[in-house]
């Protein structure tokens, strides 16, 4: 019966946040900075086009917008430029780049007379060349505040600020070749006003959409778009910031689960209001249905700035952001997959460049590593890596005692119940489970 006992019995932390790891009290840390225009850096939006090569669509010297290639190492310790292209010159406002196949990537920008427009290019692998294939004038009235997502192989779904700042989606079929781009639906969702927008694909045929409205509250939206792109539906709505949401940006922490961060006052289902920067967590079934808050943290009591998430696995999240809309700061998160808990593990402060910060946009370079594009000192464009550690420790073995008096439970790291690294875990630490079986607990706590 001991042995079947084992089978059934699962421990928990009690508090994850009292339960700290060697590795959270090293210091993520800069690796490398590059420089890459000393006149101008903003709106960045920066992808991945192999290994060791990306690439980066920006705002430069007087307003023209710009697409470079660079090499970056999977340690980051070497940032290169390779090669750069002015693809227009009067305005290259709100990027949002996304890649279309191995050679191919779409870009959604703000161009002359504020009008939206689509583009296509071509890239080596290597980064070498850049060519500009294929432009579609989108919205001739305005198009800002873009974000671009990848539907299928041929199809795109962009958000983005129409005339009057009203909330469009709209949907586009490009070949792998980006020869063409082809308008193909249209819903104006929002006729007041649709800002800030951050689009995150939930399934085959469900998207999120978090935004600010005309009353400046926070909102999420879910729409169901067939692979084809031929219709759009509203599905469900939640109102996740009832007075103030600047700056939103989403992340998918799972198949169900999401979270957005924010500067704002009054979340809905929060015990208190208070100006502040907030993540809260989100789920959402695959069909859209219902939006369901889960956990919030106010992690700043001042303002965040151009936001910027990469899902690093295991529940790790980095976060680039701009400190009271200025300084540049990286910081971690831990988030488990039901979404139950949102834990603030560390921040850097990246000052290399002098202090600011703006405009990021990052990506994740290999295990422990991530790029951020921004703009930095006298809105300068640059290119840092960074390391980011490995977060909080996890069970690897469970031995009962042959008595059934104890259990020893042994991590895959030094562990302390305290954040300044010192501390041994105690029972109270801990928590009973049982999963399956009809055997029950006298008690949860050890």
């Amino acid at each position: 019966m001991r042995n079947k006992a084992i089978a059934l019995l699962t421990i928990v932390y009690l508090s994850t946040s009292a339960l700290f790891s060697q590795s959270l009290m090293g210091q993520d840390a800069e690796v490398q900075e590059l420089e890459h225009d000393t006149q101008q850096g903003t709106y960045n939006s920066l992808v991945q086009v192999d290994s060791d090569t990306y690439l980066l669509a920006y705002q430069g010297l007087d307003g023209d917008g710009f697409i470079k290639t660079f090499t970056i190492s999977a340690d980051g310790a070497t940032v290169t430029q390779v090669q750069s292209l002015t693809h227009d010159n009067i305005n290259g406002t709100y990027n949002s780049l996304v890649q279309v196949d191995s050679d191919t990537y779409l870009l959604a920008y703000t161009g002359q007379d504020s009008d939206g427009y689509l583009k296509t290019f071509t890239v080596a692998a290597d980064g070498s060349t850049i060519t500009q294939v294929a432009v579609l004038e989108y919205d001739t009235d305005s198009g800002t505040y873009h974000s671009l997502v990848k539907v299928d192989s041929d199809t795109y779904v962009l958000a983005y600020a129409g005339n009057s700042n009203d909330g469009y989606i709209k949907t586009f079929t490009v070949p792998a070749d980006g020869s063409t781009i082809t308008q193909v639906a249209v819903l104006e969702h929002d006729t007041n006003q649709a800002i800030y927008n951050s689009l995150v694909q939930v399934d085959t045929d469900t998207y999120v959409l978090g935004y600010k409205d005309g009353s400046g509250d926070g909102q999420l939206k879910t729409f169901t778009i067939p692979a084809d792109g031929s219709t759009i539906t509203q599905v469900a709505t939640y109102e996740y910031d009832t007075q103030q949401s600047t700056y939103n940006s989403l992340v998918k922490i799972d198949s169900d689960t999401y979270a957005v961060t924010w500067y704002g006052y009054k979340p809905a289902a929060y015990s208190g209001y208070s100006w502040g920067s907030y993540v809260k967590t989100f789920t959402i079934p695959a069909d859209g249905s219902t939006i369901t808050a889960v956990a919030v943290l106010i992690y700043d009591n001042h303002s965040n700035a151009h936001p910027s998430w990469v899902d690093m696995g295991d529940g790790r999240l980095a976060l680039a952001y701009a400190y009271q809309g200025a300084y540049g700061y990286i910081r971690t998160f831990y988030i488990p997959p039901d979404g139950s808990a949102v834990i603030d593990m560390h921040s850097l402060f990246h000052n290399s460049s002098g202090t600011y910060g703006l405009y990021n946009s990052l990506v994740k370079v290999d295990a422990n590593t991530v790029a951020l594009a921004y703009s930095g000192s006298g809105s300068d464009g640059y290119i840092s890596t960074f390391t980011i550690h490995s977060g909080l420790a996890f069970q690897s073995s469970l031995a009962l005692a042959s008595d059934n008096s104890t259990l020893a439970v042994t991590f895959d790291q030094a562990v302390f119940n305290t954040n300044g690294g010192s501390g041994n875990l105690e029972a109270s630490d801990f928590a009973f489970a049982i999963s399956g079986g009809t055997a029950t607990l006298s008690s949860a706590t050890p």
